[in-house]
């Protein structure tokens, strides 16, 4: 199983660098909850379908303007245990101008039956995101 986890949360990586919303939306298992930090514009949990759909349009929304178009990599590093947890160490790239972001978040999913039932995002810095945010030229 920790094979197929990782392998699962690879995916997921693969189409938000891509920005591949069908394949994004297919990683997730029908009742997955998805958690983020409060403090930001898209913060709060969202629940199913719906709710995933949700968080990336509110993430893009959010982020879409200071990232290219599709990314290489998120430098993310992923470690899996056997019960189908997956922890991902990755980047969060952020450029407005001649301001620049780089912040280290962590991830942590839960993976039944090859699908990303819980995400939880963990970021180091919610200030400085929402600084970047406050700061950014329209």
């Amino acid at each position: 199983m920790t094979t197929d986890s990782a392998a699962t949360v690879a995916r997921l990586f693969a189409a938000v660098a891509a920005r591949d919303l069908p394949t994004i939306l297919s990683c997730y298992a029908p009742d997955v909850t998805i958690r983020e930090a409060p403090s930001l514009p898209y913060g709060g949990t969202y629940h199913g379908a719906d709710g995933a759909y949700a968080h990336a349009l509110a993430f893009w929304e959010t982020w879409g303007r200071f990232q290219p178009a599709t990314v290489d990599d998120l430098g993310e590093v992923l470690l899996a245990d056997p019960a189908g947890r997956v922890a991902a160490c990755w980047r969060h790239r952020l450029r407005d101008v001649d301001r620049w972001l780089d912040t280290p978040p962590v991830s942590v999913y839960e993976v039944r039956d090859g699908l990303v039932a819980e995400s939880t995002m963990f970021h180091l810095d919610t200030a400085a995101l929402l600084d970047f945010l406050g700061a950014a030229r329209s």
